[in-house]
């Protein structure tokens, strides 16, 4: 019974990935900016953010180092279909370690949001 907030600018994987969860019991919040995520924080409780890396304005790996300051309970899970370099200096390198590569099967991302979740 878990909300996970879903961050991507392609409304089309945005709308497959939170159909994807909610089959299988998660509430889903679903946006296509970082901006507007921050904003759905302020009022909503979320467990996990599975947000997008390449986005206009903000992206993942910024959206994620927003999100552990000011609610550093809430688990993070980043997606990318490309295979890039970018902010591999970042003091979380598990969010770049736990990288989920796109196109990804509902299966992986699944088992790699319970995991998340499952951790202490």
């Amino acid at each position: 019974h878990e909300t996970i907030l879903i961050v991507d600018d392609e409304p089309s994987l945005l709308m497959l990935t939170s159909e994807i969860l909610n089959r299988q019991g998660y509430h889903t919040i679903s946006t296509e900016s970082s901006k507007q995520a921050m904003e759905i924080l302020k009022t909503e409780s979320v467990d996990l953010l599975l947000s997008d890396v390449i986005m206009p304005e903000i992206d993942g790996y910024q959206l994620a180092a927003m999100i552990q300051e000011k609610y550093p309970k809430i688990k993070i899970q980043l997606a990318s279909g490309f295979s890039d370099n970018r902010h591999i200096n970042m003091t979380d390198k598990s969010l770049h370690r736990n990288l989920i590569h796109k196109p990804f099967q509902a299966s992986v991302l699944l088992k790699k949001i319970r995991d998340l979740l499952d951790e202490k």
